[in-house]
């Protein structure tokens, strides 16, 4: 909520108060102030929600010209007492001026710093792995504006990104902006990030001011107030296609109302439900009512600000998600609060989590331009447990087909067999065979054979060794009883001394 006082707040509901608009600014060290003579009209306004990031605007209808990139200063005053007391808008940026040849006066767009995240996406200044609170710090840093959060404590703070998500993985753009990547961070946070008054980027969550309006502040014209939303009690992250949906808590209640997170890469891991409860702390029994009305001018009250509404004897408490405050020769101010998108889960479907042994996921990792869809399932009766793992990138797709068989008491591997691969490890050994050439190895206890088809064509075993149509090159020796005595004879390639080559058999000394 924004400073002012009770004589401010009964000054701007009375019948006959004065405004003044007040804007400031600096060029070239020369402070320029506009004021009601030269400012025709002004309207801030944002349209906001929890979990996302909000850029607020100024429009202003001035018979003076501010340059573009101008950085500016707006207050609104209302007459307390004889003076004008003003409440700070903050700053915002020149956007865009368009000249009215008509009326010789000017339409000019600005908004908050918000807008320099409206750039393409890099991470030139990040090295991995960094924690969240690290990573907003470093993507605040890149944009030139301070983080009003770098030292606090927040939701999910402190967890880890391990790598690059927003990139391919040659560090070429995926089309993201740094405003998409603050949308996902604000849900990682379970936030709403906007800029305040003092130019900082903030994590900012609802906050209760206990504050009440009555009839006294609306119009008698548009006035509505629909079904309350909440208390939330279940929080669902989801991947791409809502695929895939893990839930907090882990008991669910009787009457669940969610908020579903989907598709968010930072969220997308199978360590994904890490993040559910910090997101579940933050807004657990969030609760509002939806409401559309028109006010004779509040102007005092911020992004995600709870208040109450009264009417007749019922108070409706309210957030403030989307506000729009008109100032001309009076003043009127729009605020509505829509029914968020809400999402039914089939919870019987779900899970609170991934790593366990029965699961079907989808991944997509857009960095890698990669979809993995893994399948795996136990039989408790016989033990096997079997995956299959697709991945699927622009120019291939990978079938990995395991089976494995699990002693269920004990958790040990009895078996495992991959297809893609022709690896079979069971209780018979390690066979490995190529169905195109016949070939096959198989090591077991004895020893390791070697076949073609069914014809062996070689073994080696504490008995002694076999081998078809062996090849010799080098020097070899035999004559041995143990391995480690030396060789009665040598076998080599030779040349004497004309010059000439042979193959010779060498007596090597010991025993005939």
């Amino acid at each position: 909520m924004k400073a002012h006082t009770s004589g401010f707040k009964d000054a701007i509901k009375t019948f006959g108060r004065e405004l003044d608009n007040k804007i400031t600014y600096t060029i070239g060290g020369i402070t320029t102030e506009l004021g009601n003579e030269q400012l025709n009209s002004v309207s801030p306004h944002y349209e906001g929600a929890i979990l996302k990031s909000v850029m607020k605007q100024l429009d202003i209808d001035s018979n003076v010209e501010i340059p573009l990139e101008t950085i500016l200063t707006y207050e609104f005053g209302v007459k307390v007492n004889g003076i004008y007391e003003y409440i700070n808008f903050g700053n915002y940026v020149v956007y865009k001026v368009e000249k009215k040849e008509d009326t010789n006066s000017y339409n000019i767009t600005c908004y908050d710093k918000m807008l320099y995240s409206m750039i393409d996406y890099d991470s030139s200044n990040i090295t991995y792995p960094i924690t969240i609170r690290n990573y907003i710090s470093a993507i605040c840093a890149k944009l030139g504006i301070p983080f009003a959060n770098s030292s606090s404590t927040f939701a999910n703070y402190d967890k880890e990104i391990p790598n690059e998500l927003f990139l391919d993985s040659e560090g070429r753009s995926l089309e993201y902006t740094f405003r998409d990547v603050l949308d996902e961070l604000a849900q990682v946070t379970a936030s709403t990030i906007c800029i305040n008054n003092n130019d900082e980027l903030e994590i900012r969550y609802i906050t209760n001011t206990s504050d009440v309006i009555d009839e006294e502040f609306l119009k008698d014209i548009n006035v509505n107030f629909g079904e309350k939303y909440g208390p939330v009690n279940v929080i669902v992250l989801s991947r791409s296609a809502d695929a895939d949906p893990i839930y907090y808590p882990s008991t669910l209640p009787s009457n669940p109302v969610e908020i579903k997170i989907s598709d968010n890469q930072i969220m997308n891991g199978n360590d994904r439900d890490t993040y559910l409860p910090d997101i579940y702390n933050k807004l657990n029994g969030l609760e509002y009512y939806i409401n559309d009305f028109s006010s004779t001018g509040i102007t005092y009250l911020e992004l995600c600000d709870k208040y109450g509404v009264k009417i007749g004897e019922t108070t409706y408490p309210c957030i403030i998600f989307n506000d729009q405050i008109n100032i001309t020769q009076g003043l009127q101010e729009s605020i509505y609060t829509d029914m968020p998108e809400q999402a039914v889960t089939d919870y019987s479907k779900s899970d609170t989590t991934d790593r366990k042994i029965n699961t079907a996921t989808i991944i997509a990792n857009k960095a890698m331009a990669e979809v993995e869809v893994t399948t795996r399932q136990l039989n408790e009766t016989s033990g096997n447990l079997d995956q299959v793992i697709t991945k699927q990138t622009a120019t291939d797709r990978t079938i990995s087909i395991i089976s494995t068989n699990i002693n269920p008491a004990t958790g040990e591997v009895n078996a495992v067999t991959t297809k893609e691969k022709r690896f079979t490890l069971n209780d018979n050994g390690l066979m490995i065979t190529n169905s195109e050439t016949g070939f096959k190895s198989i090591d077991d206890e004895t020893g390791k054979y070697f076949y073609d088809d069914d014809v062996l064509l070689g073994k080696y075993t504490k008995d002694g060794s076999m081998q078809k149509d062996l090849e010799l090159f080098g020097v070899y020796s035999y004559g041995k009883e143990e391995i480690n005595e030396n060789a009665m004879f040598i076998a080599q390639l030779y040349t004497n001394n004309n010059g000439e080559k042979g193959f010779g058999h060498f007596y090597n000394g010991g025993d005939l």
